[in-house]
């Protein structure tokens, strides 16, 4: 049985099963009235939120300053996420996309114009998120009226990435963006062989560097002994195994951590798929 912790307001409020475990429950009208303590009708809850990387706090603070029209659609965007991305990544992204989403609506229909930065990142980087933001802009119309600028598609896609590099903060996805864009600017110098980033292999070696990116962020390592082939990829592929090295050293730079010889191998292969399809 659930019990009232705290209204939030008349559609929200603060519940606990009986073990204390807390989540925000929404149901139309399922505040009014209700005092800490009570006991709450499940039939008249429509969603329970559990706060992901935040905490139940959070979320109600959040939820306490939003009109329950824009929760029930960045709900319901998130809910279509989780089907496509995983239920971890629609966790993460609700408590940001949310407010992310009320504010947009609110610039919208102030006329606010605004811009974002690495759009053509964003865009050439991580295809299938924008693809799922575009779909998601078209359902946020359908349901308010209100047509969000085709910018918005940017930032929709970067809580979609940031969910997936496992944090809550966009500015963190932005920085490692750059770093992969500089990464692909790198090798499209050292070969110059006009990378298509719209090819399968750079879409491959774009998710490897994300998890990369992800393992070297918690310390991770990768070990799967694969020294012999390292050194038999420095020979068959001199070239290949060159920008694996000068990749490595960026990468590196940026963290202040080594790569190990299997990162290396990994990194080399996808070189060597990336800049000879069209050989």
């Amino acid at each position: 049985m659930l019990t009232v912790v705290r209204v939030i307001n008349n559609n929200f409020i603060l519940g606990a099963d009986p073990g204390g475990s807390e989540s925000v429950l929404m149901g139309r009208g399922l505040g009014f009235g209700a005092r800490a303590g009570d006991a709450v009708d499940p039939s008249r809850v429509s969603r329970a939120f559990t706060s992901g990387t935040g905490t139940p706090d959070r979320l109600a603070a959040l939820i306490a300053q939003l009109p329950v029209e824009d929760v029930e659609l960045a709900t319901e965007i998130v809910d279509a996420a989780a089907a496509e991305f995983g239920r971890d990544v629609a966790d993460r992204m609700l408590v940001p996309f949310t407010d992310h989403l009320s504010f947009a609506l609110r610039r919208a229909r102030e006329q606010m114009a605004i811009t974002y930065p690495l759009q053509w990142e964003v865009e050439s980087l991580y295809t299938r998120e924008v693809a799922f933001a575009r779909r998601a802009l078209a359902l946020v119309t359908e349901r308010t009226g209100v047509a969000l600028p085709p910018v918005e598609a940017i930032p929709v896609a970067l809580h979609l990435v940031n969910a997936q590099f496992g944090h809550d903060d966009v500015g963190r996805t932005m920085e490692l963006t750059t770093l992969i864009r500089d990464v692909m600017s790198a090798l499209d110098v050292r070969h110059g062989v006009g990378i298509d980033v719209d090819a399968p292999e750079a879409s491959r070696f774009v998710t490897h560097l994300r998890y990369l990116l992800v393992r070297q962020r918690e310390g991770a390592v990768l070990e799967d002994g694969l020294s012999e082939m390292a050194r038999n990829l420095q020979d068959g592929y001199p070239a290949e195994f060159a920008s694996a090295l000068a990749v490595r050293d960026i990468l590196e730079g940026h963290f202040g951590s080594e790569l190990n010889q299997d990162e290396l191998v990994y990194l080399t292969l996808h070189i060597i798929r990336l800049v000879r399809r069209r050989g």
